[in-house]
C-alpha cells in the first residue's frame, strides 16, 4: 500500500467487497437466494425479448449520500460530493471524455445506460435537503458487514431504498474501496458503500482512485452488474451474463496494455477498460450495450419502484401567461417542437408579467411576479410539471416585471428589477426554492425590465435592457452572483423589451426584440458573453416581447409572441442560429406576455 495526502494507507490494487456481502447474504437470508434467481430470470426475459425500450428517454434516480466520519478529513465537503455525482452522470450517459480511449475493436459495443443520479431535494418527510447526511461515529473503520448502514453501530440508517439510492461514504478497512447490495436484498441495508480515499474527484480522493470510477463500479452492481470476469477466479468458466463482454481469466490490475489476451479472447483480448474489471480510475471508461440492457432490466424489475422518466426524457417545457385580463399562469413541454402536450392551468396563481422557469436537483422550479398591484415574487416547485406544490411568498422582495431564474452549482440563483421607478437589479439564491438568501443589490447596473440570466461553463451569465430611454442591451457575468463582472454594453443592438440566452453548441446563444416600433427579432452568439458577433435578422417572425430559446434533439428552439394584437405563441429552430424553420403557431394557446422556456435532459 501506498499512503495519501490524508494519511490513510491507499491500496495499489482496487478491491470491491459486493461478492462477499452477496456470499454471506446467501447463507443468513433466507429468502435471498430464491429472490436473486427470480430477478435473473427477469434479466434474461428482458435481455432475449428486447425490451430495452420500457423506460422511455433517461431515468433520473434521487440520491443519499450519508458521511459517516471519525475525524475531521473524513467528514468530506459537499463540493467531493457533487464530484462524484458528476462523475456518475457522464459515466453512466457515456459523457465522460476518456471514452475517446476505447480501443477501436471495441468502439462499436459502448453504451448509454440512460440513467443519471440527482442528489435529492426531499426527505423521506418531505422536507427540504441537499440529498447529504452527516454523522460522526467513534468506529475507526468499517467493513462488509453493513454495520455503516445502522446508526445503533455507529454507522447512518438508510432512507427507503424503494425511493433513493443510498451512497455511504467512510473508512473502510482492509485496502477495501468499496461494496454494494445486488437487487434482492435486505431494504435496511440496500446501497453502496463507498471509502473516503475513492470517493469523487476532489478533496480526500487519493491516486490510483482518484477519478470516482470506484462509485462508478459499484452503482453498476447496485443494477446488476457482476464483475467482468464472471467471479470464477481464473477458470474462463464464470460468465458476467451479459453477451458482449469477452470472457477473461480473472480480473485485471492497473493499467494493462492492450491487448491482453486470455481464456482464448484473440484478437481483442480483455475488456480491462470497463467499469466492471479492477483496473485503475484513469484506465476504465466504458459500460458496454449489453450491460445497459442488463440495467434497464434491473430498473424494468427490482428497482422498478425507483426514478421517473416522466419528465426527464429529453424536452421543452414551457410556461406563460394568459391572455390580456388572463392572470393565469399555464405549462406545457414537448418532445420535438412541433406536438405540444394539452396546456395545464395551475391552480391558486396569477401573475400580470409571466413566469420564469428552470430544473433543480429532479424539482421544476418557477417563479414569478404577483398579480397587477402585488410586487410579490412567488415561487413553487412539480416533480412532474403537472402537479405543483402550494406557492411560497419569497420574503422581504418585490419586483415590477418577470424575474429570471436559474440553477448553478446546486443552488437556485434569481434575478429581477426592483419595484416600481427602482430600477436596480437584484439577486438570491435559495437551495430549494422555500428559504432564500437575503437580497444583494448587484452594483453598477439598473434597467426598465426583467433581466434575464442563465448559466454557462458553471458561471453565471446575465443581459438586461438599460434603464428609461436607454436601449441598449448590456452584460455581465458572476462565479457566485454575488460578485459579477463589469457591465459590457453589446454593441450595434438595442431593444425596447430585453434579450434572453441559452447554451449550444459550446456558445451563448442570445436572442431579442427590437427597438420600439421594430417588432423584429434578432439573433447574435458570443464565446464568453463579451465578444458577440454581428446581429442577424431572423426573417419573416416578429414579437411584442422578449422571444426566449431552448435546446432540444441537437437544435436551438425559440418560443416567441406574436406582434402587437396577436397572442399567439410561435415556435422556429434552427441548427447554427442563421438559418430558422418556418414559423408555426402553437395551437390553442395565447398570451399578453413572453413565454418562458426551460430544457430538459
Amino acid at each position: 500500500m501506498t499512503v495519501g495526502e490524508t494519511g490513510t494507507p491507499m491500496p495499489a490494487q482496487r478491491r470491491c467487497g459486493t461478492m462477499d456481502v452477496h456470499r454471506r447474504l446467501l447463507t443468513e437470508r433466507p429468502g435471498y437466494a430464491v429472490a436473486r434467481a427470480e430477478i435473473e430470470t427477469h434479466a434474461q426475459r428482458f435481455r432475449t425479448a428486447r425490451r430495452a425500450e420500457e423506460r422511455l428517454g433517461v431515468t433520473v434516480i434521487p440520491t443519499v449520500v450519508h458521511v459517516v466520519f471519525q475525524t475531521p478529513v473524513q467528514n468530506i465537503d459537499d463540493a467531493q460530493v457533487r464530484s462524484q455525482i458528476d462523475v456518475l452522470n457522464r459515466d453512466f450517459r457515456k459523457l465522460n471524455p476518456d471514452v475517446a480511449n476505447v480501443p477501436d475493436a471495441f468502439k462499436p459495443l459502448v453504451g448509454d445506460a440512460f440513467i443519471e443520479f440527482r442528489l435529492a431535494t426531499r426527505d423521506p418527510l418531505d422536507n427540504p435537503t441537499n440529498g447529504i447526511t452527516r454523522t460522526q461515529t467513534t468506529v475507526a473503520a468499517f467493513d462488509t458487514d453493513d454495520s455503516v448502514k445502522h446508526a445503533a453501530q455507529g454507522g447512518a440508517d438508510a432512507w427507503p431504498s424503494d425511493r433513493y439510492l443510498n451512497i455511504w461514504v467512510c473508512r473502510l478497512a482492509g485496502g477495501l474501496l468499496g461494496y454494494a447490495q445486488f437487487p434482492g436484498g435486505p431494504r435496511d441495508t440496500d446501497g453502496v458503500v463507498i471509502t473516503y480515499t475513492a470517493f469523487g474527484t476532489t478533496g480526500t480522493a487519493a491516486p490510483p482512485f482518484h477519478l470516482g470510477r470506484s462509485a462508478t463500479h459499484e452503482v453498476g452492481h447496485w443494477l446488476n452488474l457482476f464483475h467482468i470476469w464472471g467471479d470464477d477466479g481464473t477458470a474462463c468458466t464464470g460468465s458476467d451474463q451479459v453477451d458482449d463482454t469477452p470472457n477473461q481469466a480473472g480480473p485485471n490490475f492497473g493499467c494493462p496494455q492492450f491487448p491482453h489476451i486470455t481464456c482464448g479472447n484473440a484478437p481483442s483480448g480483455d475488456m480491462f477498460m470497463n467499469y466492471m474489471d479492477y483496473t485503475d480510475d484513469a484506465c476504465m471508461f466504458m459500460f458496454t450495450k449489453g450491460q445497459t440492457v442488463r440495467m434497464q432490466a434491473a430498473l424494468d424489475g427490482p428497482r422498478a419502484s425507483i426514478g421517473t422518466s416522466q419528465l426527464l426524457r429529453p424536452a421543452l417545457f414551457r410556461a406563460w401567461k394568459g391572455i390580456g385580463g388572463d392572470p393565469g399562469l399555464y405549462v406545457s413541454s414537448t418532445g420535438d417542437g412541433q406536438q405540444w402536450t394539452p396546456q395545464i392551468l395551475l391552480p391558486f396563481v396569477g401573475t400580470s408579467s409571466g413566469a420564469s422557469v428552470t430544473e433543480h436537483g429532479d424539482l421544476l422550479h418557477m417563479a414569478w411576479k404577483g398579480l397587477d398591484g402585488d410586487p410579490g415574487i412567488y415561487h413553487s416547485s412539480s416533480a412532474d410539471g403537472a402537479n405543483w406544490r402550494p406557492q411560497n411568498l419569497v420574503p422581504a422582495v418585490g419586483t415590477s416585471h418577470k424575474p429570471s431564474i436559474t440553477a448553478s452549482n446546486g443552488v437556485l440563483h434569481m434575478v429581477w428589477k426592483g419595484i416600481g421607478t427602482d430600477s436596480g437589479i437584484y439577486h438570491s439564491t435559495s437551495a430549494d426554492g422555500l428559504g432564500w438568501q437575503p437580497q444583494n443589490l448587484i452594483g453598477g447596473v439598473g434597467t426598465s425590465n426583467g433581466p434575464f440570466v442563465t448559466v454557462f461553463n458553471g458561471v453565471l451569465h446575465m443581459v438586461w435592457k438599460g434603464m428609461g430611454a436607454d436601449s441598449g442591451i448590456y452584460h455581465s457575468s458572476s462565479i457566485d452572483g454575488v460578485n459579477w463582472q463589469p457591465q459590457n454594453h453589446v454593441e450595434g443592438v438595442g431593444t425596447s423589451h430585453g434579450a434572453s440566452l441559452a447554451v449550444f453548441d459550446g456558445l451563448l446563444h442570445m436572442v431579442w426584440k427590437g427597438m420600439d416600433a421594430d417588432s423584429g427579432i434578432y439573433h447574435s452568439t458570443s464565446p464568453d458573453g463579451t465578444k458577440w458577433e454581428p446581429q442577424n435578422h431572423i426573417s419573416g417572425v416578429g414579437t411584442s416581447h422578449t422571444p426566449v430559446l431552448g435546446v432540444l434533439g441537437g437544435r436551438l428552439h425559440m418560443v416567441w409572441k406574436g406582434m402587437d394584437g396577436d397572442p399567439g405563441v410561435y415556435h422556429s429552430a434552427t441548427r447554427d442560429g442563421v438559418t430558422w424553420d418556418p414559423q408555426d403557431l402553437i395551437p390553442n394557446v395565447g398570451t399578453s406576455e413572453g413565454p418562458s422556456m426551460v430544457s430538459l435532459p
